[in-house]
């Protein structure tokens, strides 16, 4: 979703970049297509960069630090690192179609606010976490992580079929 956002940002301001504006010939100089431009890129990065280093970065440290320190041979731990992930997964699922259903109710700005409000507190809490953290500590900050994302992937409202 927010990789949509950013890219309509981007999209917006290449479209008002090529008309007029003021005595210029084209809108490169409209501070609101630099913002557009210019946010919508920002929005992308950062997308990225929360979405899939959260599970790459968490998976390394669970395979690489956590599970060998837990007793995990090092063969083992590629399995275990992807069960032990199983909370994100199922936080997305369960928040998913609940929010889709809300959704097409009472709209998705609320719900994608708000899933993005509590995935940033999960992001926050997974910072706070020790080195030597209890799996069940871990386990809650994942299923916060994934109802966040399930609810801020709510899908717009459907039309009702005529």
């Amino acid at each position: 979703m927010s990789f949509a956002v950013g890219l309509i940002a981007v999209l917006v301001g290449i479209t008002y970049g090529i008309h007029p504006y003021g005595v210029h010939t084209m809108g490169w100089s409209n501070p609101w297509v630099l913002a557009a431009v210019i946010g919508g890129a920002l929005v992308l990065v950062l997308s990225a960069i929360g979405r899939g280093g959260v599970m790459f970065i968490l998976i390394i440290w669970l395979q690489g630090i956590w599970l060998p320190r837990h007793g995990y041979s090092f063969a083992d731990t590629p399995l275990w690192a992807g069960i032990y992930m199983l909370p994100l997964t199922a936080g997305f699922l369960v928040a998913g179609p609940i929010s889709g259903a809300i959704s097409d109710k009472h709209g998705a700005r609320l719900l994608a606010t708000g899933g993005m409000v509590v995935a940033a507190l999960s992001f926050g809490w997974l910072l706070l976490l020790p080195v030597n953290f209890a799996y069940w500590n871990f386990a809650l900050a994942l299923l916060l992580n994934g109802i966040g994302m399930g609810l801020f992937a709510a899908p717009p409202p459907t039309e009702p079929a005529s």
